[in-house]
């Protein structure tokens, strides 16, 4: 289990190729701005990746503060466009 830590360089990837699933918690996030997850099963190659949010919708692109599920076992990236604000990103995982 990863237990609750604060993702702050969403450029490094996160090793979850043990893990089943993740949670990340999105606080901070205003202004336009938006965040998006990619995902590699070989840690070079990554594609934009669905995440689903507590009320069972399901983006890629997301811009609100909540709570989001992702598919894990691979390696998990996220970047985040626009520049007024600067959100904070909790992940969590397991099996």
């Amino acid at each position: 289990i990863i237990l609750p830590t604060t993702w702050a360089v969403g450029a490094t990837a996160q090793d979850l190729r043990k893990y089943a699933s993740a949670e990340v918690q999105i606080t901070g996030l205003s202004g336009g701005d938006s965040i998006t997850f990619t995902r590699s099963l070989d840690g070079t190659n990554y594609v934009n990746w669905p995440v689903s949010a507590s009320d069972g919708s399901t983006t890629t692109a997301i811009t609100t503060n909540n709570i989001f599920s992702i598919d894990a076992a691979g390696y998990l990236k996220f970047t985040k466009t626009g520049s007024a604000s600067t959100p904070v990103v909790t992940i969590r995982a397991g099996n």
